[in-house]
């Protein structure tokens, strides 16, 4: 499968250490609220693999956990562990696979989960240091099976790997000899809505420095600290606007808030902006009807997933693309070919057809129930591929936390 990659930034030269513990990363679990309904044995058909990442993220078990390698069918293949703090982990697992009758690996590796997590999140935080010595990062992110954060370049060399495990250490992360040359963009280039707003709108706005900029909107949002707020959401790097939608009456949704994101002037690498307050509920256009999110989900690899970006595609008027595998669920970092850096991204990909373009930024990445308009929320589409077949999108729990919001789950408001 290709690989995708824009130019990453340049780290100073001098020896770093690495933390020996860390927060890993957040997997909020969001609560049904009123008016929207779990299908029935909804709860017993959460996936093994779901039910150990869960428990890994308890307190008492992160620094025993390293990592997880799930298989096609939701369970589980491997558990890496981290010898000397794994007895109460091993324990609460094996009684997670009794209840689900499930079989497993067990690996000991050197270092835990949140550790290298916690260093990938310093290496995108010393993006622009890289690229001013020359080291064009692409990709990097954890791999728990080798127990480092693997780093993909944009032109491999020899002596840029070396800066980088000199910087890091050689047994906390390892370099790809394979670059990564393809761009990967930032998409920022349905179309009739009506108040109240659905999640999923092509939404556009005219800049004072003239033209025009096309994103879509992601999910509706409450805030935790004013929760009769509704918010939308959408990509960061759409840059600070008054958003329009409905290309007929050109209704204003709202103005941006907040852009969280590291050059659009917030301070993190989470690529999302809070537009609003709005009038909003929380629906998602599909094709010619909508969904109701009543949960989140982090896919696994091999999961589906839809892609509901407001472009239109080959055989899909709307722009939305269901049945799209995940290739690497992450959490990566990865730097586009503006020279922004986000974090906290998984990668959807499939060959045979375009899934994300330019236009479909801020667009909601959602998994579907078998029946009915129930969908569990995923993220917001961040990136593409030059060709359309890979995409690149920000998990909604790390939206959550930074922009101190909830979904909005109910359908009506």
């Amino acid at each position: 499968m290709r690989r995708l990659f824009l130019p990453l930034a340049v780290l100073v030269g001098i020896a770093l250490a690495i933390p020996t513990s860390a927060t890993a990363s957040p997997h909020h679990r969001a609560q049904v609220g009123p008016g929207t309904k779990i299908p029935a044995g909804g709860h017993l058909a959460t996936p093994f693999s779901t039910r150990v990442s869960t428990l890994a993220d308890m307190t008492k078990f992160q620094s025993g956990f390293g990592g997880q390698t799930n298989s096609p069918d939701g369970g589980l293949a491997v558990l890496y562990v981290v010898r000397g703090h794994e007895a109460g982990l091993l324990a609460a697992v094996r009684g997670e696979a009794g209840a689900a009758d499930a079989g497993y690996r067990v690996v000991y590796v050197p270092h835990s989960w949140a550790q290298i997590q916690s260093l990938t999140a310093k290496i995108a935080s010393q993006v622009p240091q890289w690229r001013a010595r020359g080291v064009e990062l692409a990709k990097w992110g954890p791999n728990p099976a080798a127990s480092k954060v693997v780093i993909w370049l944009r032109s491999y060399s020899p002596a840029a790997a070396r800066q980088l495990q000199t910087a890091y250490g050689a047994d906390w992360v390892s370099v790809s000899h394979t670059p990564m040359t393809e761009r990967i963009e930032s998409a920022a280039n349905k179309y009739y809505d009506l108040p109240p707003f659905f999640g999923g709108d092509r939404i556009f706005a005219y800049p004072s420095s003239g033209g025009r900029v096309a994103c879509t909107d992601g999910f509706t949002m409450l805030g935790n600290a004013h929760p009769a707020n509704h918010w939308a959401i959408t990509s960061g790097h759409c840059g600070k606007n008054t958003w329009l939608t409905n290309w007929t009456s050109n209704y204003i949704l709202g103005s941006t808030s907040t852009d969280y994101l590291n050059g659009r002037g917030g301070n993190t690498n989470i690529d999302v902006q809070t537009i609003g307050p709005v009038n909003a509920v929380g629906q998602v256009w599909g094709d010619t009807s909508t969904y109701t999110p009543y949960t989140i989900l982090y896919p696994a690899q091999f999961d589906n997933i839809c892609l509901d970006g407001a472009d239109p595609k080959p055989g899909s008027p709307s722009g939305l693309q269901c049945n799209v595998g995940v290739a690497a669920p992450g959490p990566y970092c990865l730097t586009t070919s503006d020279g922004l850096t986000h974090c906290s991204v998984g990668e959807a990909y499939d060959p045979n057809r375009q899934i994300c373009l330019g236009g479909d930024s801020g667009g909601p990445a959602f998994q579907r129930n078998p029946s009915g308009n129930l969908v569990k929320a995923v993220g917001i589409i961040t990136a593409d591929g030059e060709n359309g077949h890979d995409c690149w999108y920000t998990q909604i729990g790390i939206i959550e936390t930074t922009t101190n919001t909830h979904l909005d789950l109910n359908p009506g408001g």
